[in-house]
């Protein structure tokens, strides 16, 4: 298993985000655990990361099929279709929680506003991703935290437009990076604290 560190953001010439090593062209992979899966598949679990989660859609209708949950020690769980009375709960509990990805980015009520109508729109057009073909959690949540690493001296646009030109590997790297781990981890467990509060509010409607 590779050890060797993540890298960390830091701020170069002209006030741009460089990854630390890169003015002397070294950069540093995370943590990487390559494991066999029961089901046949190989699998790299990235830093901390215990599971990954897949999904399976039907090509035609676009409706889900299953989805997997891949685990560090090899192990495979898989769930098929949700029972009829928890559909309409798990549709609202995930439009919530898109709700509250692409308003994290807003500045201000009428940028939070624009945010969901658009959000709305493709919703309504049939596409849960955004139009570049990215879900905003990940994306959000990590460029939040490189403007609270520049202290403020950049905006979430520069980050958002920073992240456009990563790949999804140095996207990793950064998530893993000491500069940014505590302040994503922060802010994932206040947006977990969030959904544990829709689900409790949910189970108790149902009571």
């Amino acid at each position: 298993m590779n050890t060797t560190a993540a890298q960390t953001p830091a701020r170069g010439a002209g006030g741009k985000f460089q990854p630390k090593g890169a003015a002397n062209g070294k950069t540093k992979e995370p943590d990487k655990l390559t494991v066999k899966m029961e089901d046949g598949r190989t699998l790299d679990f990235i830093g901390k990361r215990r599971v990954i989660a897949e999904h399976v859609f039907d090509p035609n209708t676009g409706e889900l099929q299953a989805t997997s949950f891949a685990f560090r020690s090899g192990a495979v769980r898989k769930f098929g279709t949700l029972a009829p009375n928890l559909v309409g709960k798990a549709v609202a509990l995930a439009i919530r929680k898109r709700v509250s990805d692409v308003t994290m980015n807003s500045d201000n009520d009428t940028e939070a506003l624009e945010a969901v109508d658009e959000l709305l729109k493709r919703l309504g057009e049939g596409q849960w991703a955004e139009r570049n073909g990215t879900g905003t959690g990940q994306v959000s949540v990590l460029a939040r935290a490189l403007v609270e690493y520049s202290n403020g001296t950049r905006t979430i646009e520069q980050a958002k437009a920073y992240l456009k030109t990563m790949s999804q590997g140095q996207k990793y790297k950064l998530r893993e990076s000491a500069g940014l781990k505590d302040i994503i981890a922060r802010l994932e467990a206040e947006a977990a604290g969030e959904d544990d509060t829709e689900a409790t509010e949910a189970l108790l409607a149902a009571f």
